[in-house]
């Protein structure tokens, strides 16, 4: 892998690296699991340690360097370590290190290079020594280097290219210099460069692609507004460019492959004078700025992306896409868009996907991935030996719990038991099963809506051993009587907010985040939306920067329904 990485944290709260592909996608959950555990029971495709992740609040965002996994949210503490926001693991015990920058506010990008590890947030001291909101962190110590740039306000992302950091959020000055939201920064002294770009707003996500530096906000030329919610710079002049895919809602992840930006968020559409339908995630010639063939479609927000070998991995707050059910990760083959086998099934939002040395990390709001328990952190690779389970996922239909399963080996008999907690008692529910081709199928017609369960395979084996698969779960929800605001947590806030979302009938929908007088601050989603449950992040910013705290409503407007929902803001 690079040896230098580059993080972002999007409204949303997004991270975004390259990741590995696999030879074959079996969902194995390790959270570092010690080599000595990994085969504790062979019989299980699906193997975890719960007691090895365990930070105790959201992760934003995960980078991995020099053997070493760097976590960053609103945590306190780590496999029980007290670590205030910001942690690093080692890759093979998964001990918390010894490095504790212990920043006294929010951490919300993290760009390691070398020995360097630079980190951009909310706070005013990190590393033993008072730095406003930018700072270098020594990679071993975790002390602050003398590297002080200083930003008057939130750094939200960073990028490091050579000897530039290339720093956006939405401060006005940094680096000694007035440098509204976006700026290039000497990697040695910490002034701003003469690099000087005309951003508009608040800058959340950045990319490079080729000789542009690509972001997530506007711009204006000469007092008219040019680019919308996309833009791109000259990474040399600082001039803008014409490249405008101009989406009509907000992105909130990027990722760069070859000349292809892969982009995802809240958008429908792309492109200028000639539209094309995008749900929430496209991909655009690094060139022209417009829009290719690939269009997979999501059924919800995306915050997450990650490209290497052919695939693209995907995250966010989605429950489909490209017509498969895929609940807030999924890989998307490059070629075609075509949704791959790959289903680890999280049980909430994706921020962050991280590959690193055959496997990938995942940071989110979810508390448990691949049928396992799991908060928040985790690491899924291929299983180290010849597994006996390919495959088990359950999906909710209409009629039912619907699970497939495909176990790699001759057995005499396969039962599903099901249990409303994770533990016990298990039981066998009548179920109605059929053959798919190189997969079995079971419907589970007695799920009720409104409950969670558990299922699992008890299978005997050729030479009679019994092996257990699972458990994984299945949420079955309540039938979908009203559009609209289902919840929004927490609240009050200091950080990230989740607002979930639902549509009866396929409607156009904006989402929006509006302040006491009625005035719009920042656009959640905007565009048509399909029979089903969504949901989106909100990182307490708007179109011109960080707000301030105080009262705000999460408002929806809909041909059927206008309505808000109270939501305090705390600073």
């Amino acid at each position: 892998m690079a040896a230098t990485w580059s993080s972002t944290t999007a409204p949303g709260a997004v991270a975004r690296w390259q990741r590995l592909s696999f030879v074959r996608q079996v969902c194995v959950v390790l959270g570092l699991v010690l080599p000595g555990l990994l085969l504790a029971n062979a019989g299980r495709a699906q193997v975890v340690d719960t007691t090895l992740w365990a930070p105790d609040g959201v992760v934003i965002g995960v980078a991995v360097s020099s053997g070493r996994v760097y976590a960053w949210g609103m945590f306190t503490s780590i496999r029980g370590v007290p670590r205030h926001g910001l942690a690093s693991l080692d890759v093979a015990t998964g001990a918390v290190t010894d490095w504790d920058p212990n920043p006294d506010d929010g951490v919300y990008a993290v760009a390691v290079s070398g020995s360097t590890v630079h980190v951009g947030g909310d706070f005013s001291v990190i590393g033993g020594q008072s730095r406003s909101r930018i700072a270098a962190l020594d990679a071993t110590s975790g002390l602050a280097t003398t590297w002080d740039p200083s930003a008057n306000a939130a750094v939200r992302s960073l990028l490091v290219s050579g000897n530039t950091v290339y720093a956006a959020g939405s401060f006005t000055s940094i680096g000694g210099r007035e440098r509204p939201w976006l700026a290039a920064l000497d990697g040695t002294t910490g002034s701003a460069t003469g690099w000087d770009p005309p951003a508009t707003g608040t800058v959340s996500v950045i990319a490079r692609a080729g000789p542009l530096l690509i972001t997530d906000s506007g711009f204006f030329r000469q007092f008219a507004p040019i680019h919308g919610t996309m833009g791109a710079v000259d990474t040399v002049t600082g001039a803008l460019t014409s490249w405008d895919p101009n989406p009509n809602s907000t992105v909130r992840a990027m990722a760069v492959h070859g000349n292809t930006v892969y982009v995802g968020g809240a958008f429908s559409q792309i492109g200028q004078t000639v539209r094309s339908s995008r749900y929430r995630l496209a991909a655009i010639d690094a060139t022209t700025g417009r829009a290719t063939a690939w269009n997979p479609g999501a059924g919800g927000g995306v915050t997450a992306l990650a490209v290497d070998q052919g695939i693209v991995y995907v995250g966010g707050g989605f429950t489909s896409i490209d017509g498969a059910n895929r609940n807030y990760l999924a890989a998307l083959n490059e070629s075609d868009g075509t949704a791959t086998s790959w289903n680890p099934g999280a049980t909430s939002a994706i921020n962050s996907i991280v590959p690193d040395g055959g496997a990938i990390y995942v940071g989110g709001l979810f508390g448990s991935i691949c049928g396992q328990p799991q908060s928040f952190l985790a690491r899924m690779q291929d299983s180290p030996t010849g597994t006996l389970l390919a495959r088990f996922d359950a999906e909710v239909k209409s009629e039912g719990v619907l699970l497939q399963w495909q176990i790699q080996s001759t057995v005499r008999a396969v039962a599903v038991e099901r249990s409303e907690t994770e533990t016990e008692p298990w039981t066998r529910p009548l179920v109605e099963v059929s053959e798919q081709g190189e997969a079995t199928q079971a419907l589970d017609r007695t799920a009720e809506p409104g409950h969670s369960y558990w299922y699992r395979l008890v299978a005997t084996l050729a030479d009679g051993s019994i092996a257990e698969f699972g458990p994984i779960q299945a949420r079955v929800p309540r039938s979908i009587t009203t559009s609209g605001i289902v919840r929004v947590t927490p609240n009050p806030t200091k950080g990230l907010t989740h607002i979930d979302y639902q549509v009866v009938r396929r409607e156009p929908v904006r989402v929006s985040v509006v302040d006491v007088a009625g005035r719009e601050a920042q656009v959640l989603f905007d565009g048509d939306l399909a029979p089903g449950r969504y949901s989106a992040v909100w990182d307490g910013a708007g179109r011109h920067g960080r707000l301030p705290g105080g009262v705000y409503f999460i408002r929806w407007q809909s041909p059927s329904r206008v309505m808000q929902r109270r939501l305090v803001l705390m600073r």
